[in-house]
C-alpha cells in the first residue's frame, strides 16, 4: 500500500477510502457491523475484547485521541506496554479474520495514492 504525504488512500476499484487524519474509512459492501462483531466475538479473547472495548469507549480511537494508552491502561490496571501489545494483537486478529489470508496484498496491487488521484473527478 502507498501512503500519501496526508495518509489518505483510494482504492479504484471498490470505492474504498481510508482518511488516516479524519479516521474514516468507507466499507466494501459485503463487511458489515455484523461481521465486525462476529468476528470480534469468534476471534478475540475475553481479555483482547475488553481491553478493544474499553479502548473504543473511552476514545483511544477518535481523531483527535480522547484518551492515551495510558489512560485506558490505568483504567484496566495493566501497564500500557501490556495495553499496547494486546491492542495490537487484537487488530491483527480482526483484520486478518476480515479480509482473509493474502487479501492485504490485492488490496497493496490496487490502490493508488490519493496525491496521484484526479481531484476533480475523484478518479
Amino acid at each position: 500500500m502507498h501512503a500519501t504525504s496526508c495518509g489518505s488512500f483510494v482504492d479504484d476499484n471498490d470505492g474504498v477510502e481510508v482518511d488516516s487524519h479524519s479516521g474514516s474509512f468507507d466499507a466494501p459492501e459485503d463487511i458489515s457491523e455484523s461481521t465486525i462483531v462476529e468476528a470480534a466475538h469468534d476471534t478475540l479473547t475475553t481479555r483482547q475484547r475488553g481491553a478493544l472495548m474499553t479502548a473504543l469507549s473511552e476514545g483511544f480511537y477518535e481523531w483527535p485521541q480522547q484518551a492515551t494508552l495510558a489512560d485506558v491502561a490505568d483504567t484496566l490496571g495493566i501497564d500500557a506496554d501490556a495495553l499496547d501489545q494486546r491492542l495490537h494483537n487484537c487488530e491483527q486478529e480482526l483484520l486478518s479474520t476480515l479480509f482473509g489470508d493474502g487479501a492485504l496484498d490485492d488490496l497493496e496491487n490496487r490502490t493508488q495514492p490519493l496525491a496521484d488521484a484526479d481531484v476533480a473527478t475523484g478518479e
